[in-house]
């Protein structure tokens, strides 16, 4: 309807929040971005070189062995870090 429903809050966490995913803290801001930025490029380095050197990435999705021991966990392990990939990708690339 349009109605205001009140003042809000005056909190510091949203602000700690928004400061924390792109300045160091108790650091001059200037240099927390360059390092930031270097960190978010040596992982965007990685994410996308570990894409390229793993050729069979988009089938450790669907492969799943149960009942075969450590190589179920292994599965289990590769499966969750494929479906984990595209948030860990946009995160590093709109970081950076």
């Amino acid at each position: 309807t349009g109605t205001f429903l009140g003042t809000v809050r005056d909190t510091r966490g949203g602000e700690f929040l928004y400061r924390l995913h792109f300045d160091l803290y108790y650091m001059q801001p200037l240099w927390a971005r360059w390092i930031i930025g270097a960190c978010a490029m040596c992982m965007l380095v990685a994410i996308l070189s570990g894409i390229i050197t793993h050729r069979r990435i988009f089938q450790d999705i669907f492969t799943f062995r149960p009942r075969k021991g450590q190589r179920s966990w292994l599965d289990a392990h590769n499966a969750t870090a494929v479906l984990a990939l595209p948030f860990h990708l946009m995160i590093t690339y709109t970081g950076l």
